[in-house]
């Protein structure tokens, strides 16, 4: 029972050990202050998991990390977690409304989009747009820079898919493709994430 009383002293108590609670708990002990993390369920990470359903692999938040998240690249060899890096190309399926033919998205790849037959030409012109926004903007947007971008965020991912014309695209590839990594809230949101 003396070391369970030792092991829960701490200076700080983290509720939840999903990546926030996590990353304050490594920048604590970087500083020398003892932090207690307590979870309520049996696994750490929080949203960041996959889970895995009739065949199927599910990621209810974000799971993939690219090359250019550099200091998540840090932690993991820190912590010697390179052997769980997994290369994977990212991609995801979409069924159609009558409940049959599947289109497959792979990430980054807006002409998925554009050479596929079930979507209007509005549509596709949305996606343009979308692209060359990203093209535009794209320094701005790199991958754990956010700060950079924060005069970029003045509107959810409906309003700009809307106003860019992408209605269908936001209904039929957005909202499915990306409710479950962001919890369910996926439409107010703000537009850098797309």
């Amino acid at each position: 029972m003396d070391n369970l009383t030792n092991d829960l002293d701490a200076d700080v108590l983290i509720i939840g050990s999903g990546i926030s609670g996590l990353a304050a708990a490594v920048r604590l002990k970087d500083v020398g202050i003892k932090a207690l993390v307590v979870e309520k369920n049996h696994r750490v990470g929080g949203r960041m998991t996959t889970d895995r359903m009739n065949g199927f692999s599910i990621d209810i938040g974000a799971t993939l990390l690219s090359k250019r998240f550099k200091n998540m690249l840090r932690l993991i060899n820190r912590f010697n977690l390179r052997s769980a890096l997994l290369p994977v190309k990212f991609s995801f399926g979409l069924m159609k409304e009558d409940g049959h033919k599947i289109s497959t998205f792979r990430a980054g790849r807006l002409d998925d989009i554009l050479l596929n037959r079930d979507f209007s030409l509005q549509s596709k012109a949305s996606v343009l747009k979308l692209g060359l926004d990203l093209f535009a903007k794209g320094a701005l947007l790199r991958h754990g820079r956010s700060d950079e971008g924060i005069s970029l965020d003045n509107e959810t991912c409906e309003e700009y898919l809307y106003r860019i014309g992408g209605k269908e695209i936001f209904r039929k590839v957005f909202v499915p493709g990306l409710n479950g990594p962001f919890g369910g809230c996926f439409s107010s949101s703000s537009k850098l994430i797309l």
